[in-house]
């Protein structure tokens, strides 16, 4: 096992490398049985540390690489078309409270379209969020819908099957693969700052936050950045009017952020 942080993952241009993937991988039971039966690289994603901390001992002897980011930024910004061979969405948090924050929704289901050349595994438990994923699935072009049993005991099967709840199993085929548009994400960005305080274009929002002036010319400066299934705020050092991403964690940046260097989207 190996743990990849997102530019690690971008350096090795590995967003070109075809790849099984399951989002939301838990204590790392169903990735440990794709690490050993799958032929192609393994990649599990996940943005939760009590998750990293369940799964690693477990898959510490797999060949499977870990990395923490979110799901729906890692397929669309961190794979070239076609890359994802099979993806595994196994009991994705239904948001009962919070609808609008679920992972699968038309917009989700439109990258998968282009990213996915294989098929889309998903599981869930709620019964209001697996006909909100079959209708999405199905209202696409797409896909196709064919039957899969869920065979690997997992920490949500067991909890389920002991309370004697079902859950919905979906295998969707992508009937005839054709994406061809990636735009990755930046590695880190820099350049002449344009003082850019608002934007909202195609459903994306970019809103300044908060700035920290320290010595001199050098300041910090805080971006809200949102699109419809993903939010973050991304720091910048301004000297001299210079900015420089400072993605100490590892992370990568949505390509839009090009705009802060008037670089346009």
């Amino acid at each position: 096992m190996e743990l990849l942080t997102p530019r690690e993952y971008m350096e090795r241009n590995l967003d070109f490398l075809p790849k099984v993937v399951e989002i939301g991988f838990g204590y790392g039971e169903f990735l440990s049985f794709l690490a050993e039966s799958e032929a192609i690289r393994v990649f599990g994603v996940d943005i939760s540390n009590f998750s990293f901390d369940k799964a690693r001992s477990r898959l510490k002897e797999k060949k499977v690489s870990l990395i923490k980011v979110d799901g729906y930024f890692f397929v669309k910004y961190m794979n070239a078309p076609g890359t994802i061979k099979k993806l595994y969405i196994l009991f994705p948090d239904p948001w009962p409270k919070v609808p609008s924050r679920r992972l699968i929704n038309d917009e989700f289901v439109r990258i998968l379209a282009s990213r996915v050349s294989g098929e889309v595994y998903i599981a869930t438990d709620h019964d209001e969020y697996a006909k909100e994923i079959e209708r999405a699935f199905t209202s696409s072009s797409c896909f196709y819908l064919l039957d899969w049993s869920l065979d690997v005991k997992t920490k949500y099967t067991r909890k389920w099957s002991s309370l004697g709840r079902s859950f919905k199993l979906f295998r969707f085929v992508n009937r005839g693969f054709n994406g061809t548009h990636y735009d990755p994400a930046l590695i880190s960005l820099e350049g002449r700052f344009e003082e850019v305080e608002f934007v909202r274009e195609n459903n994306i929002v970019l809103k300044r936050m908060e700035t920290f002036h320290g010595e001199s010319s050098k300041r910090i400066v805080s971006y809200l950045y949102a699109e419809k299934n993903f939010s973050f705020v991304y720091y910048f050092k301004i000297e001299d009017d210079y900015l420089t991403s400072l993605n100490t964690c590892g992370e990568v940046l949505p390509p839009f952020l090009r705009v802060l260097v008037g670089g346009g989207k």
